[in-house]
């Protein structure tokens, strides 16, 4: 696995209404394309959705959002699977994922914007953990079998559970498994429905 450093990248763009908000991937050993345009980025949100960068939501393991002046959010992954997920999920909507407005690619990073949702109750952020923690329990790892065995889940009964088993059923049709699917650190709500993000 390529090892990337995160670095600081200050925006010279005037469109962009902070100075540091573009953090970007400066790989080691030439392992790939990992470098965002600064003006072709500015340039695709100007275009397409008449929106610029506005501020630095953070980073993970793989890639950094970012919230644009229309209210969405920018996701710029170096992780193809999570890339092309957010293809799929871009033409198979569903109401408890984030909505994927675009997905492309420009070298080897993976550009989606989304739905900006609002920050997970606690409660919620709990309930996520127990279906997960259930699953490990069990030895799942796959949405098709999760979706079979969170039907004796304890949690089924609870706020929450109809819809995590709902979310997770639908996830059972995708082409290809996502393996990172129940992770408490990106779900959130928007209107009282849960909605989850970044699916891998």
């Amino acid at each position: 696995m390529p090892k990337y450093k995160l670095m600081n990248w200050y925006m010279l763009s005037k469109t962009a209404i902070t100075q540091k908000t573009m953090p970007y991937f400066q790989e080691f050993a030439n392992d790939g394309q990992y470098i965002p345009d600064q003006l072709q980025v500015q340039q695709d949100l100007k275009s397409r959705f008449n929106a610029k960068v506005v501020s630095d939501l953070g980073c993970g393991d793989s890639g950094c959002a970012y919230l644009l002046s229309n209210g969405n959010v920018l996701k710029i992954t170096t992780n193809d699977q999570e890339g092309r997920q957010a293809m799929w999920l871009s033409a198979n909507s569903n109401p408890f994922i984030a909505e994927i407005y675009d997905v492309h690619k420009e070298g080897d990073l993976w550009h989606i914007v989304m739905e900006k949702i609002d920050k997970a109750p606690a409660d919620l952020t709990s309930a996520v953990q127990e279906a997960s923690n259930y699953l490990d329990d069990s030895g799942i790892y796959d949405a098709k079998r999760a979706a079979q065995a969170l039907k004796l889940w304890p949690g089924i009964i609870g706020p929450y559970g109809r819809q995590i088993m709902a979310y997770v059923a639908y996830l059972a049709s995708a082409p290809k498994a996502p393996f990172d699917f129940l992770n408490p650190n990106n779900v959130g709500q928007k209107n009282g429905t849960i909605k989850f993000f970044d699916i891998t």
